[in-house]
This record gives structure tokens, sequence and C-alpha cells, in this order.
């Protein structure tokens, strides 16, 4: 991974954690942002926000210039004790996320662009409902080639 494509990505996370109901947002998600977390996510520390990379891809452009695209993986996740109400987090949630992309998707001005490429939702009953939205932001920018 390129130091600009960390860059980004410090940058994704940090906007990710200003997800609260005080700064304008549906949800306060952003108390729990997690970062390649491994173990599962307790329903008391839900609605939560997990994020990933997934790969990336190099091709030379002109000029000496890399173009690059980065798949991150972003998964939201909620529960409650109905259906209906984990659907609307759910909602909320992505709401949420795509408001945060919205304020600047060149992630201050490090990316040409970032979009979302796939959206899945689950909800599923286990000792409550937990419910899950996963999506894959497609993140596009450039590098001077041999700098990382």
């Amino acid at each position: 991974m390129s130091t600009k494509a960390k860059q980004i990505r410090a940058k994704i996370i940090t906007r990710f954690q200003g997800i609260s109901v005080i700064a304008g947002y549906k949800t306060n998600a952003g108390k729990r942002v997690f970062d390649w977390r491994e173990e599962e996510v307790s329903k008391e520390e839900m609605p939560a926000i997990c994020f990933r990379d997934l790969e990336e891809a190099k091709s030379p452009g002109a000029g000496g210039i890399y173009e690059n695209i980065a798949r991150i993986e972003v998964e939201v996740l909620s529960t409650g004790v109905d259906q209906v109400a984990v659907d609307l987090e759910l909602d909320n949630l992505y709401s949420d996320i795509l408001k945060a992309i919205a304020i600047d998707d060149m992630w201050d001005g490090l990316a040409d662009t970032t979009e979302i490429d796939a959206m899945s939702k689950t909800i599923a009953l286990k000792d409550q409902y937990y419910g899950a939205i996963k999506m894959v932001l497609v993140v596009e920018y450039e590098h001077d080639r041999w700098i990382p």
C-alpha cells in the first residue's frame, strides 16, 4: 500500500469517527470505528463501523504518474429487539456514511474521486436482531512513479 493510500485511509477513518448526532448525523456510530478488527463486534458495541482494505490496483499513467484504485470494505453493524428498528438504523447508518463521504470525496485533494461500488444489507435473528450493511468504497488516486 502506498504512502498516499495510507494518508487517504487515515482521512476516511477520521471522517467516519466524526459521525455523531451532535455533528448533524442520524447516529453516533463514529464512537465505534474499528480498523481491521478480528474479533466479532459485541451487541454492546453497536452501532459500529468496521473498516478493511481489500485490494489496490496500480497502472502506469502518462508522464511518470501511477493511477491507483484502492478498494476498501466498510461494514456498518446494528442490533435491536425488532427487525423494523434494525432496518431503520441500518438505513440511517448508510445515510451517515454517504453524508460523511460527500463532505469531500477527494479527501483533502489526495484522491481523484470516491465511489461506492457495491452494497448489501442483511438482517438475521439470533438472541435478537442483528443487521449489517457492507459496501465497497473505490478510491481513485494518483502518485508520482517511484514515490509511494
